[in-house]
């Protein structure tokens, strides 16, 4: 066995402690986040029902700011469809193009007019899916038309995806903000989103103390239940239950 010199041991246990501890900080320090999760943490993805179709919970609203129509040959007007079948677009130093042209054709020939639809300047979308390939330089989104918010009677909540494509290397270093930039030359915020989402959606109803039987009807329809004690009436409903004293209401609960 091999005697140590009592300096060597200690420097060494020291040296030991120092590794671990500094093992322990690395590990309780907390990951960067990455691009993807910083762009979910500004962009609110779309839910939808079963069916594709039905919006379960809206997801942020984004407004088409690009020119759809072709200006030159290789560039496409901006078609959403009922499902991702279309070839994705391209951004690209500022064009937008679909990435194959006979894939694009191909999709679209024999496809009822009623079963696509090009989206114009100003119309508004919900994204629904974000994937960063920071190898390959590109972040891909997919989004859904917001037919409540362009007016569309019949939902269709039809779909899209763009890649959008940055210079070689240059997203490993990207900011979120310079990503963002560059999606909004294509899909912007709406800053009127709120507006136009609460003049789709009807205002809740209101129930006030001192209201008559027939205003509470008119606002929440008849009741599941109505329990009749002497002078005090309960019209119970699926959430509410509404007391009315002398066909005034005295309590909602």
């Amino acid at each position: 066995m091999v005697n140590m010199n009592p300096i060597k041991r200690f420097a060494l246990a020291l040296l030991f402690v120092v590794l671990v501890l500094h093992g322990f900080a690395s590990a309780q320090e907390p990951q960067a986040a990455s691009l993807e999760d910083q762009l979910l943490a500004h962009y609110q993805l779309v839910k939808l029902g079963p069916d594709g179709k039905a919006v379960i919970e809206p997801g942020t609203v984004l407004k088409v700011v690009i020119d759809t129509q072709v200006d030159s040959y290789g560039d496409y007007a901006l078609v959403v469809a009922p499902n991702i079948s279309l070839c994705p677009y391209k951004f690209v130093n500022g064009k937008l193009k679909n990435a194959a042209m006979f894939c694009a054709l191909k999709n679209l020939i024999g496809v009822p007019d009623d079963a696509w639809h090009r989206l114009e300047l100003g119309e508004r979308v919900y994204p629904s899916q974000i994937e960063v390939a920071q190898d390959k330089d590109r972040v891909t989104m997919r989004f859904v038309e917001c037919d409540s918010c362009n007016g569309v009677a019949e939902p269709s909540t039809f779909k899209a995806e763009i890649a959008f494509q940055f210079a070689k290397g240059s997203l490993r270093t990207a900011s979120v903000q310079q990503v963002m930039d560059t999606i909004s030359e294509v899909l912007a915020f709406d800053e009127d989103a709120d507006t136009a989402q609460n003049q789709a959606m009807p205002a809740p109803p209101t129930i006030e103390l001192g209201q008559s039987i027939e205003q509470v009807v008119a606002a929440l329809g008849q009741p599941e239940k109505i329990v009749n004690l002497a002078e005090k009436r309960i019209y119970v409903y699926k959430d509410l239950k509404v007391t009315f004293l002398n066909g005034k209401v005295s309590d909602v609960q």
